[in-house]
Protein backbone atom coordinates (compact mmCIF):
# COMPACT_ATOMS: atom_id res chain seq x y z
CA UNK A 1 0.00 0.00 0.00
CA UNK A 2 1.47 3.18 -1.36
CA UNK A 3 1.35 5.87 1.05
CA UNK A 4 2.17 8.91 -1.71
CA UNK A 5 0.19 11.06 -3.47
CA UNK A 6 -2.45 11.58 -0.68
CA UNK A 7 -3.27 15.27 -1.55
CA UNK A 8 -6.86 16.15 -1.43
CA UNK A 9 -9.48 14.93 -4.09
CA UNK A 10 -6.67 11.66 -3.43
CA UNK A 11 -7.11 10.60 -0.30
CA UNK A 12 -11.16 9.61 -0.93
CA UNK A 13 -10.39 7.99 -3.90
CA UNK A 14 -7.65 6.33 -2.16
CA UNK A 15 -10.75 5.35 0.42
CA UNK A 16 -13.02 3.94 -2.07
CA UNK A 17 -10.50 1.48 -3.74
CA UNK A 18 -9.58 0.20 -0.38
CA UNK A 19 -13.72 -0.27 -0.03
CA UNK A 20 -13.48 -1.87 -3.29
CA UNK A 21 -10.34 -4.42 -2.47
CA UNK A 22 -12.21 -5.49 0.80
CA UNK A 23 -15.67 -5.92 -0.95
CA UNK A 24 -14.03 -7.87 -3.64
CA UNK A 25 -11.94 -10.02 -0.88
CA UNK A 26 -15.37 -10.96 1.17
CA UNK A 27 -16.99 -11.50 -2.46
Amino acid sequence: MAKRGYHHGNLRQALVDAALHLIEDKG
